[in-house]
Order: C-alpha cells, then sequence, then structure tokens
C-alpha cells in the first residue's frame, strides 16, 4: 500500500481502524518524512545568492521532492521512497513490530529495493535520531 503517512491516518480515521499503537507509528513516520524534507531544505539554504531562474529551479526541485517522499508498508517494514520523475528509490526502511534483533520504530538503511541492510539500527523513530534526505544515518 503506498501513501504518505497524513493519507495513512486519514485512511484509518474513516474505517475506523485507529487505535494508539497505530496512531504513534503514524505520527512518528510523519515526523521523521518531515526531518527528511528539512534536510533537503537545509542543503538548500543560500537562496539569498540565487538570481530568479536559479530560485524558481530551487523551490520546484525542494516541491518536487517533498511529493515524492512516500511510505509503502510492507509485511514486516515501512519502507520510505523517495521519487524523482519516473525514477524512484528507497530512502530507508521502518521496523513495523518488535523482533529479536529490531524493535518498533527501527530505522535501517537500505540494503536494496526489497530489504533492509540488517546489521545494525541507525536510529529509531520514536526516540533520538538523525537522518539525510539522501537516506538513514552511517553508521560511525
Amino acid at each position: 500500500m503506498k501513501t504518505n503517512a497524513m493519507n495513512l491516518l486519514n485512511e484509518l480515521n474513516a474505517t475506523g481502524l485507529v487505535f494508539t499503537k497505530t496512531l504513534e507509528m503514524t505520527a512518528a513516520l510523519s515526523k521523521y518524512l518531515d526531518a527528511i524534507r528539512a534536510d533537503y531544505s537545509k542543503n538548500n539554504q543560500d537562496r539569498n545568492k540565487l538570481n530568479d531562474i536559479q530560485l524558481q529551479v530551487q523551490t520546484e526541485m525542494t516541491e518536487t521532492f517533498n511529493k515524492g517522499l512516500s511510505v509503502e508498508e510492507g509485511k514486516a517494514y515501512y519502507k520510505i521512497v523517495t521519487r524523482s520523475g519516473s525514477s524512484r528509490s528507497v530512502h530507508s526502511f521502518i521496523v513495523k513490530e518488535n523482533g529479536p534483533k529490531f524493535k518498533r520504530g527501527d530505522i535501517l538503511k537500505a540494503a536494496s529495493w526489497n530489504a533492509p541492510a540488517k546489521n545494525q539500527a541507525r536510529g529509531n523513530i520514536f526516540g533520538a535520531y538523525k537522518t539525510l534526505w539522501t537516506g538513514a544515518w552511517y553508521l560511525r
């Protein structure tokens, strides 16, 4: 199911399936997407140095990035997807439920389109994390 976090919340409200756990996840996913968008915008800050055409292009690119960010729900993970034109890529994966190695809300780097890197969580959307618009935070 492909949707952004706010549409997911609206769909759940419409069907009456809103539970505290779902609301918490939806709110945390929305906050995570906002953090990704903020990082993208932060990398385009020197707006006062741009001419009108450059400013227009930068504004359009930011709008395109923001609109192209979405959440796809799978069995075990939420897949955070970025889209630019017809090209799509996985930003990161979010763990849906507690498991033997990862906790609900853990942020995992994408290893491929269908699977996360399972070496270590990059943070948790219910706690502290850092994110880049290009993908999950790198291990140091």
